[in-house]
């Protein structure tokens, strides 16, 4: 529990799910998860559409981020982390994918012109 929840009556206080008592503050935490998700998803369908030729070196990158993201997960549990905190593991995955995404960028070398950007069809 964070600060305001150990200090706040009313984010502690626990709601009935289905004769379940769950407490509000994880409610708005899954809730306020939602929402997020929703804007990513209206600001990824407010992007232009265009056509992008794929470079060979994407197919690697994608699976070194794999690779590094599952060692991760994998050193988090050799240090003691249950399968059943589900909200930790859930973060340390999170976390694996954040430093896999960090290093792969790193270390991937940038070429120029490696993506090339192709308007849509103006005939539609």
């Amino acid at each position: 529990m964070g600060y305001f929840v150990k200090h706040s009556h009313l984010l502690s206080r626990k709601i009935a799910i289905k004769h379940l008592p769950v407490p509000l503050y994880s409610i708005l935490q899954q809730l306020s998860s939602i929402i997020g998700a929703l804007v990513i998803i209206y600001a990824i369908n407010q992007m232009p559409v265009v056509r992008i030729t794929k470079a060979k070196e994407s197919t690697m990158y994608w699976i070194k981020l794999v690779v590094i993201s599952i060692l991760v997960l994998l050193i988090r549990f050799a240090a003691g982390l249950k399968l059943h905190d589900y909200g930790e593991v859930i973060m340390s995955e999170i976390s694996g994918l954040l430093i896999g995404l960090l290093i792969v960028s790193i270390l991937t070398p940038v070429r120029q012109h490696q993506l090339i950007a192709i308007p849509p069809d103006s005939t539609h």
